[in-house]
């Protein structure tokens, strides 16, 4: 029994030693008043085409959502837990995650601090949002921890919302082209 006992401490132990008590913090490179004000006409306008059900779409940059993660209310909710940027039709990120998020039975107060790569997509009116791969102190997570971090869709919040799951339903196609995020209804 001993051994089982010990066998778990050194796992939690193992787990620990890439996390950190204290979140990251981000310096985001803002636009500017006149570009923020475009930016939130856009999301005004495709937030109207999906309320309307009209077809449309929205092009938008790494500056540009790094910026709606700072300003806009719809979005701030993510501020204190990523930078984003898009690389090669990726969606690459510097990430500060509460470790308490992925049900690992750890890290109550506990920050996960690295860069990761996402899968990003939408299905059958759900948004999809997996880690591919994260590194923490240039090291990759080991494949037991990740296993379990790579199954949990990291934007369930927003399927679980109901105001958000109705706009989510209207999306048709979620994809990276010339370093931009673009949403089609």
């Amino acid at each position: 029994m001993g051994t089982v006992f010990y066998g778990l401490y050194k796992a939690k132990e193992y787990a620990l030693s890439f996390t950190t008590e204290e979140p990251r913090i981000f310096q985001y490179e803002q636009i500017s008043d006149d570009d923020y004000k475009k930016l939130t006409e856009k999301i005004k306008i495709f937030k109207e085409d999906i309320g309307n059900t009209t077809s449309g779409n929205i092009a938008l940059n790494a500056k540009e959502v790094n910026s709606l993660f700072t300003r806009h209310e719809d979005f701030k909710k993510l501020k204190d837990i990523a930078k984003i940027s898009f690389k090669n039709n990726k969606l690459l990120g510097l990430i500060s995650f509460p470790l308490e998020r992925f049900d690992l039975g750890i890290g109550k107060g506990r920050y996960l601090n690295g860069s990761a790569s996402f899968e990003v997509s939408v299905r059958d009116g759900r948004l999809f949002l997996y880690l591919e791969e994260f590194e923490v102190k240039d090291k990759k997570i080991p494949a037991e921890i990740m296993k379990k971090m790579k199954s949990t869709n990291l934007a369930e919040d927003f399927n679980r919302n109901p105001e958000q799951s109705k706009k989510i339903k209207k999306i048709k196609k979620l994809y990276f082209e010339n370093e931009e995020l673009i949403i089609e209804l």
